[in-house]
């Protein structure tokens, strides 16, 4: 444990420039009070932010309602991605 605590204090995350997909509970306090869902994001990507608002509360995201939203989008992206690096390696 000593050393977990150690490494987590070294650790410093690096900025990400790349499109960052964000699933948003809809029905959240932070929602409901109009703040911008990225803000907390910023210090760690650069990229454009797609946000996806779920009708939900956070503690629900991953139950079956919310989650029969978010995975098929979800298998959809990671689909396209994984298309697009095929692309750029057959070239």
């Amino acid at each position: 444990m000593a050393n977990h605590q150690v490494l987590h204090a070294r650790w410093a995350p690096r900025d990400y420039d790349g499109t960052m997909r964000l699933y948003v509970a809809g029905r959240s306090e932070e929602a409901a009070s109009g703040t911008d869902p990225a803000r907390r994001w910023k210090p760690y990507f650069s990229g454009p932010l797609d946000v996806h608002v779920i009708d939900s509360n956070h503690d629900d995201l991953l139950n079956p309602g919310p989650l029969d939203e978010i995975g098929p989008d979800l298998a959809a992206e990671l689909d396209r991605l994984h298309r697009d690096q095929d692309g750029r390696a057959q070239r």
